[in-house]
Parts: structure tokens; C-alpha cells; sequence
């Protein structure tokens, strides 16, 4: 009974090694971006491979290949690659994949605290604000609700 016990366990154990390698190792907002073109997705450093693959998914699932990554913060990507492992590693991903997530134009929603409402020029219909230190520009067309 016991051998079909550890043959049972070991049989599980390439499967549950495989689920993590497979899922993205983080999910999340860009919160950095720094001059060097270096950036951070909640909070972890991103080092990209020499090989890394880009791709924008949009709000119907489907992915598109991309050559190239500019990220902007506020932007929600997954990451696939490896955590850093270790005490004395630096703490970053060593990213392999990146998927540019597309919110949907009627679904954009978000908290922030506005700390600058500048003068209405009358000449732009649409509304300008500084949300957390950005500016962020509101459509006149736009149905708001607070």
C-alpha cells in the first residue's frame, strides 16, 4: 500500500513542478519606470532576457506579437520568467515573456487623489487633472461617475 502511496506522489510531482513554471510569475500595474528604460511591475525590478518575447493582449484574449516595449506606468502587464532566488540575490524577475494587457476603452476605472485642478482653458473641451502627481486628461465626451 505504501509503494502505490510514494509511486502515486511521485507521478503528482512533475505536474505541480509544471503548474508553476507555466502561470505568469507576476500580474500587475507598472509602478516605475526609470530613464534607463528599466521598470518595475508592483513593486519588482524587471530584468528582461536578451530573448524576451513581447505581446499585447487585448479584451477579447487574443494576443498580438510585438517587436518592441515602451511601458508607461499605470500600464498592466503579465510577467513570465523566474523570481530571484535567495537571501543575497538581488530582489528582481528575469523576465522571459511580457503580455501587455489592453483594457477595454468603456472599462477604464481606477482611486486616485487629485492634488491640482489647473484653470479651463476654454479653447479644449476636454478636462485636465494631476492624479497622484500625473496629469491625467479626461475626454469631454466621457460619461464620469464618482
Amino acid at each position: 500500500m505504501s509503494s502505490k502511496f510514494a509511486a502515486l506522489i511521485l507521478c503528482l510531482f512533475p505536474i505541480t513542478l509544471a503548474a508553476q513554471v507555466t502561470g505568469a510569475v507576476t500580474a500587475g500595474y507598472v509602478t516605475a519606470v526609470n530613464p534607463d528604460g528599466g521598470f518595475e511591475v508592483e513593486g519588482w525590478p524587471i530584468e528582461l532576457d536578451s530573448k524576451a518575447t513581447y505581446f499585447v493582449r487585448n479584451n477579447t484574449g487574443a494576443d498580438t506579437s510585438v517587436n518592441a516595449f515602451r511601458p508607461f506606468v499605470g500600464e498592466f502587464l503579465d510577467v513570465y520568467g523566474e523570481r530571484s532566488k535567495g537571501k543575497s540575490a538581488p530582489r528582481l524577475i528575469h523576465a522571459t515573456r511580457l503580455f501587455q494587457i489592453v483594457p477595454a476603452a468603456n472599462s477604464v476605472h481606477g482611486t486616485a487623489i487629485i492634488d491640482l485642478v489647473p484653470q479651463h482653458d476654454a479653447m479644449n473641451p476636454d478636462h485636465i487633472l494631476r492624479t497622484d502627481g500625473r496629469f491625467l486628461r479626461i475626454l469631454a465626451t466621457a460619461k464620469l461617475k464618482f
